[in-house]
């Protein structure tokens, strides 16, 4: 039973504290929940409590809420079979999306969305249960105001969708997400949110059919801006990707050329790194399969025939092929 492996209620009191003043008891309350937090990161968690954590869910009273959503959490983490059907199956998901928009429970609006999260990285059909609830409305909105750890979270599960199908990807791109995401990206003070958000777009800007290239321009500018500015490795090949899958296009590859980003990925064909030699080389291939003048822009570049005899005998196959 949950309560076996839960805190008890009375370990953790909401004492009301005669003759403190609001800004103290708002620091005992939150010292409590920090604690309960704490307690509830070492406890165990098991399939057959599903039941109990999601009714603890729904609960009105935040340290219940919390003992739900931590252990929700938990048992999505886990790396082998984690019960995704089953906890869609329970009805929780609206009930999480209440949670994560409410910016007033900070602690509860994060674990809701980690639970969202795992939710949208299992099987299509379990991905379109959770958007026929909301949660690509509820993931975008929650970003106009939410902490780095949340915008984390949401641009990760917000990836996740994305790159399961082109439906879900243009489902995104029809609310307003990269325009949403790109301004994250821009504004983003913390690496997590530059990476994550990279990842989205480029998950955004991948498959057949491609999505409209006005949909998408904005993405591509900040790729190349990325590319130009970016030191982070992660960030950079996130980028380069994105790259790769708009430059299949006229559009993209002009895009590219008057951002002056050329030399950057030319220079990023000698990287020792294959999955940032293997993105570059795509766009190149698109940017010289294009026009004359396209493909003169690459040429001229003194360190691109050099870069790419070297790729000619690369220890990998695919980069030779390419």
């Amino acid at each position: 039973m949950i309560n076996s492996s839960s805190p008890k209620d009375e370990g953790l009191p909401f004492t009301t504290g005669q003759n403190k003043s609001p800004s103290e008891l708002a620091d005992q309350e939150q010292e409590e929940i920090n604690e309960l937090i704490t307690k509830l990161q070492a406890f165990t968690f098991k399939e057959s409590e599903i039941s109990l954590l999601v009714e603890s869910v729904m609960s009105t009273d935040l340290k219940k809420q919390l003992s739900g959503l931590e252990g929700l959490k938990k048992l999505l983490s886990q790396p082998q079979d984690p019960p995704i059907q089953e906890i869609l199956d329970s009805g929780v998901v609206p009930t999480l999306l209440e949670i994560m928009e409410d910016s007033k429970k900070p602690e509860a609006q994060l674990e809701a969305a980690c639970c969202l999260v795992s939710l949208c990285s299992g099987t299509s059909e379990q991905i379109e249960q959770v958007i026929d609830c909301g949660v690509i409305l509820s993931f975008l909105a929650a970003l106009d105001s939410a902490g780095y750890k949340l915008t984390h979270q949401i641009l990760w599960g917000l990836g996740n969708i994305a790159g399961k199908s082109v439906v879900f990807r243009d489902l995104i791109i029809k609310e307003g997400g990269v325009e949403i995401i790109v301004n994250v990206v821009e504004d983003a003070l913390t690496l997590g949110s530059r990476r994550n958000g990279a990842w989205a777009l480029s998950n955004l800007c991948k498959g057949k059919p491609a999505p409209p290239f006005k949909s998408i321009s904005r993405a591509v500018t900040l790729f190349c801006n990325l590319l130009k500015g970016e030191s982070h490795k992660e960030i950079l090949t996130h980028a380069a990707w994105g790259l790769s899958y708009s430059s299949s296009r006229n559009e993209g590859i002009e895009v590219i050329l008057q951002s002056g980003v050329v030399s950057v990925i030319v220079g990023l064909l000698s990287s020792p790194d294959l999955s940032m030699v293997t993105p570059c080389l795509k766009i190149v291939g698109n940017i010289i399969s294009g026009t004359d003048k396209q493909t003169s822009m690459v040429l001229k570049e003194k360190d691109f025939l050099p870069a790419l005899l070297n790729l000619t005998i690369h220890e990998s196959k695919a980069i030779r092929k390419e």
